[in-house]
């Protein structure tokens, strides 16, 4: 089907501007890691820049699948949860750092703007699902979501544990107190 093969190729696309860098990656490189002939970008995407915008929206997805789609099964341990998230933060500290170098350049700015509105979009969602699991109003947990993803990003940036445990013990211990006050409320 196209749409597997398109899928296969932006992922093949992403793997490797992710290992060599943005602006080290030839269309020639992507052609060969397609397995195609040179200049068989072209028969997918109009424009090396159409192939980038395609594999920064397969990142955030990359990255939504790893990062926080699993929280939905591990927010009831948040000890555990922001260990697993740190560590999965790691791995995936390349795909991130390709998408900041995407969407800071000028040249991919107001390309990539509806990428990141819709990934806004899915932040709230997110936000409202992790609420109603932990049986608490989005207002309360928003600023924890948020401090959280912020962390993360900046650890993926950086790479330091120490610039982001403080925030990362925060959420945890609001976590942990939310669920708590939730188990007192219901033994009630």
């Amino acid at each position: 089907m196209e749409t597997d093969r398109r899928k296969e190729i932006v992922n093949a696309c992403l793997d490797l501007f992710v290992e060599k860098g943005l602006y080290k990656t030839s269309t020639r490189d992507l052609s060969k890691a397609m397995k195609l002939q040179s200049g068989g970008l072209y028969y997918y995407f109009q424009t090396k820049d159409e192939a980038v915008i395609a594999c920064v929206e397969a990142a955030i997805r990359r990255l939504e699948d790893v990062l926080i789609l699993p929280v939905k099964k591990e927010i009831m341990n948040p000890a555990n949860m922001m260990s697993r998230l740190l560590s999965r933060a790691n791995e995936m500290a390349p795909v991130y750092q390709f998408v900041v170098s995407v969407c800071s350049d000028k040249q991919y700015k107001e390309l990539t703007k509806p990428i990141l509105d819709a990934l806004d979009e899915r932040y709230i969602q997110y936000l409202e699902t992790y609420a109603n699991l932990l049986n608490c109003k989005t207002q309360i947990l928003a600023p924890f979501f948020y401090m959280c993803i912020t962390a993360i990003t900046n650890y993926m940036i950086f790479q330091k544990e120490s610039f982001v445990s403080p925030q990362l013990k925060a959420v945890q211990l609001k976590l942990e107190r939310i669920i708590t006050d939730n188990q007192e409320t219901s033994n009630i």
